[in-house]
């Protein structure tokens, strides 16, 4: 029996179609979210600041601005999720004279 012709080259169009969906999940992961969300309220912890990459998964912290007070029982973060946005911020800080 002999091999249909162009069947040889099967094993290696499958080997390649692996590696592109595997490199595009790579790229997807390492992206991430762009610039963290700007509050009215807070502004990005000290630390945070700094960074210039974030991945999905990180969580950014927020410190509030003058004139607010953290909420007890709020997060004052956010995280990056896996559809490269960030989650949306709960209203952690209050103003203290309104």
């Amino acid at each position: 029996m002999h091999p249909m012709p162009g069947s040889e080259s099967i094993p290696c169009q499958l080997h390649f179609k692996a590696k592109v969906v595997f490199l595009m999940a790579t790229l997807l992961l390492a992206a991430g979210c762009g610039t963290p969300t700007s509050l009215l309220f807070a502004e990005l912890s000290e630390e945070d600041k700094n960074q210039t990459e974030f991945p999905v998964g990180m969580t950014v912290n927020y410190t509030c601005r003058p004139g607010y007070v953290e909420q007890p029982q709020m997060s004052p973060t956010i995280t990056c999720l896996e559809n490269q946005t960030w989650s949306e911020a709960q209203e952690f800080c209050k103003c203290k004279f309104c």
